[in-house]
């Protein structure tokens, strides 16, 4: 009967190593040199499992990392382009705002300050008007 708990511990070993599950593995090493302490294949993988299971620590750690900045980046060009969508946006609004500064806070329409912009726009040497001037003539 020990003697198939044995032959199944080998088993497992060989198992667990084929699968990569190396600590699993170092474990069962520990119960088959009990039984058999001269197993050469047992105790050569018992002196360089802990440095595979380092390996194997190092490289996990090392992609979950390459996982997270592959994400953060897909994050950062998914902010980019937002930024870039509201700036867009801003800019209509502004527009907006500009078409609409030409009108007075009663909704009227400022006629001195569309007459100004126009001529500072077409460069006229026109005569400055007089705001109160103007402001005897609008209702």
């Amino acid at each position: 009967m020990e003697e198939d708990n044995h032959i199944l511990n080998l088993m497992q070993f060989i198992s667990h190593i084929q699968q990569k599950e190396f600590t699993e593995a170092l474990n069962l090493a520990e119960e088959i040199l009990k039984v058999e302490p001269n197993n050469k294949l047992v105790l050569q993988f018992k002196e360089i499992l802990p440095f595979t299971i380092d390996k194997k620590k190092a490289e996990d750690l090392a992609e979950l990392e390459a996982e997270e900045e592959s994400s953060e980046e897909e994050s950062s060009e998914e902010e980019k382009q937002d930024e870039e969508n509201k700036a867009q946006e801003n800019g209509i609004e502004e527009e907006n705002e500009k078409d609409s500064d030409e009108e007075n806070p009663d909704g009227e329409y400022n006629y001195l300050e569309a007459s100004s912009s126009s001529e500072e726009s077409s460069g006229s040497d026109s005569e400055e008007i007089d705001p109160q001037e103007v402001g005897k003539y609008v209702i």
